[in-house]
């Protein structure tokens, strides 16, 4: 009799522990998702909210139940290697089709405005801003930035990007101190060194406000809104400098289109992200410069892995 009721009371002692940690794992899932997955659509990165959202479902289907036993193991060390080995080495195979590095991430979209923005000229009477913070969505070093201002007049907060136009912040999104934005939901604010290390970056941000005007910093403490000279023409694909006249539009230089002036000649150092075909693959095999470094940094790699321990 004692060996047939002390199995079940055994049995209903530990499972309190096991309910315990299977909620907060699935809590803390949750709360994550929740958390990350706006951040990952308001920067458009869409295959890691894709990797968010299965990971999510994953951990909801595997460990919500006691079914699917050897999933329960195999979901942590399958997932991490998906995320830290297959993934990576995905994407560069893809990247290496294209011409993807400094100023050819994005696309046209975002290069056609970020060269109208960056034309902003102050005129005398332009308004100014106080520049209560400068937050981003990623890290200190490498961003995105958000400019984070007090209109003079009203004392309301603003807010915008280089992508996202100027608006108003509702007042519950943040934490006004003298002035000064000190918080930002799911932001982090950058204090006076990370801003110093990013000031010449800072000072070509341009925040759209309409199709003719954006804000830009000036210094570290205002920013003032100024005219766009620049100005895109989205029928004829063609960008117009209205203090000159000329005319920008798309020719191909390479194996790359860029908006070109009169004379074929590269008007504007962005561009936009593009497939290549082959050719960075024709480059590493023609043009010695790239094929030295490639083959120096293979042997460099192949010398320097760990010796065999038998």
């Amino acid at each position: 009799m004692t060996s047939t009721h002390a199995p079940a009371h055994r049995t209903r002692s530990t499972s309190v522990p096991a309910v315990v940690t299977r909620v907060l794992v699935l809590g803390i899932t949750l709360a994550l998702t929740v958390f990350i997955a706006p951040v990952l659509i308001s920067q458009q990165s869409w295959m890691w909210l894709t990797v968010l959202l299965l990971a999510a479902a994953g951990i909801f289907v595997l460990y919500s139940t006691k079914r699917f036993v050897p999933g329960k193991y195999l979901f942590p060390g399958s997932f991490f290697l998906a995320v830290f080995l297959i993934l990576p080495i995905a994407l560069t195979v893809g990247y290496s089709f294209t011409n993807y590095g400094d100023g050819t991430r994005g696309t046209k979209e975002q290069a056609v405005g970020s060269i109208i923005a960056s034309s902003v000229q102050q005129s005398p009477d332009a308004p100014r801003y106080a520049m209560a913070a400068v937050a981003t969505s990623g890290t200190a070093a490498e961003g995105p930035y958000e400019l984070f201002l007090v209109d003079p007049d009203a004392g309301t907060v603003l807010s915008g990007d280089a992508e996202n136009a100027l608006e108003e912040v509702p007042a519950g999104d943040v934490t006004v101190v003298d002035g000064r934005v000190t918080e930002v939901d799911g932001m982090t604010v950058l204090n006076a060194g990370e801003v110093n290390a990013i000031y010449n970056e800072l000072m070509e941000l341009a925040v759209p406000v309409d199709e003719s005007t954006a804000v830009r910093p000036l210094g570290v403490n205002q920013a003032f809104v100024g005219t766009t000279v620049l100005q895109y023409d989205e029928a004829a694909d063609a960008i117009t400098d209205t203090a000159t006249g000329e005319v920008y539009t798309v020719g191909v230089i390479g194996d790359e289109e860029y908006f070109v002036d009169s004379e074929g000649q590269r008007a504007f150092s962005q561009s936009w992200l593009q497939s290549v075909g082959m050719s960075n693959y024709e480059r590493l095999f023609t043009n010695s410069t790239v094929a030295g470094q490639f083959f120096s940094a293979f042997v460099w790699t192949w010398c320097s892995r760990p010796a065999p321990c038998c």
